[in-house]
């Protein structure tokens, strides 16, 4: 598996946990939305006097560091 496919699922996989330990649901984007910009829409619940459900919607970004490189310097 490609790099930056690996730190583009571990970002996804830390805010699946993130958002599902808080009780919200996780959804990832279709291509059509991800072109959009938007990767993954996080949707909370809807209480008696809401109409809809909230939902916010991420552009998600990814990034690493060779630490180790860092550590002989």
């Amino acid at each position: 598996m490609d790099i930056n496919l690996q730190k583009e699922e571990y970002s996804y996989a830390h805010i699946y946990a993130v958002a599902s330990t808080a009780g919200y649901s996780f959804q990832k984007s279709s291509r059509v939305l991800d072109v959009s910009g938007i990767d993954i829409s996080i949707t909370g619940t809807v209480a008696n006097d809401t109409l809809y459900e909230p939902q916010l919607d991420l552009q998600v970004k990814s990034t690493s560091l060779d630490v180790l490189s860092l550590e002989r310097c």
